[in-house]
């Protein structure tokens, strides 16, 4: 009945649903500084208990058509998947320093791929955490979930950030745009697929003046010195030959 309400809801010619948020400024406050406090208290283990109340209060201010969002994700269940992390990373990381310090050269190639191996697993562990993000998260007593392929998705996230590195930040529109699409793409309301119809083109022609004039000067400098010769260099030179 749930899943037919919903349909219902988001049906063709059906008016658009809008969302707001409705909570209290003031509580949202008290709730980042008492939760900053207990951080400090508990040296950073209060964390798991503070992303909780924080999601909550955020879903359940959240509404859309006049009704809010639910989330019933735990601090155990957080802490739970923290301690996997940890017990996967640390031997890796380990083992990336023992390579670094026993194996000479072979050891410093190891060390230099040991940062986009740990990149990939970061943007692994992204699409992992967005999947329990919308498996907690209800609305009108259906549930949120996420399919498709994380590895893909690290896959597809690395390709695209070494794009935006070789092209100093003008590919990083159509990366978001992209990675957008993919997780939309993959993100179900009940039995009702999302969607994304933002444009990378758009993005990329509102962002173009900030792009000219922070990380212009910079690509043209560096474009200027790769192309023409360093002449104080050759003046350096001209002057020691005479």
């Amino acid at each position: 009945m749930a899943v037919a309400e919903a349909t219902a809801a988001v049906e063709p010619g059906a008016p658009a649903a809008t969302a707001r948020f409705v909570g209290n400024r003031r509580a949202y406050w008290r709730l980042l500084v008492r939760g900053a406090v207990l951080l400090a208290v508990t040296l950073g283990i209060y964390r798991f208990w503070f992303a909780t109340d924080v999601r909550r209060f955020l879903w359940s201010n959240t509404e859309i058509a006049g009704e809010t969002l639910e989330y019933t994700g735990t601090a155990v269940e957080l802490l739970i998947g923290f301690l996997i992390a940890i017990a996967l990373l640390v031997p890796l990381y380990l083992g990336f320093a023992v390579a670094a310090l026993s194996l000479g050269p072979t050891g410093q190639v190891v060390s230099a791929l040991s940062f986009p191996l740990l990149f990939f697993l970061g943007q692994f562990a992204v699409y992992r955490a967005r999947r329990y993000r919308l498996t907690r998260t209800i609305y009108r007593g259906v549930r949120c979930h996420q399919d498709g392929s994380a590895v893909r998705y690290a896959i597809c996230a690395a390709f695209w950030w070494l794009l935006i590195a070789l092209t100093f930040g003008l590919a990083y529109p159509f990366a978001q745009s992209r990675l957008e699409r993919f997780k939309m793409r993959h993100t179900y309301y009940g039995n009702l697929q999302g969607r994304f119809e933002g444009s990378g083109l758009r993005l990329f022609l509102h962002g173009l003046p900030m792009w000219l004039l922070v990380a212009g000067p910079l690509a043209f400098m560096l474009a200027f010195s790769i192309a023409r010769p360093d002449r104080c260099g050759s003046a350096l030179f001209c002057v020691s030959s005479t």
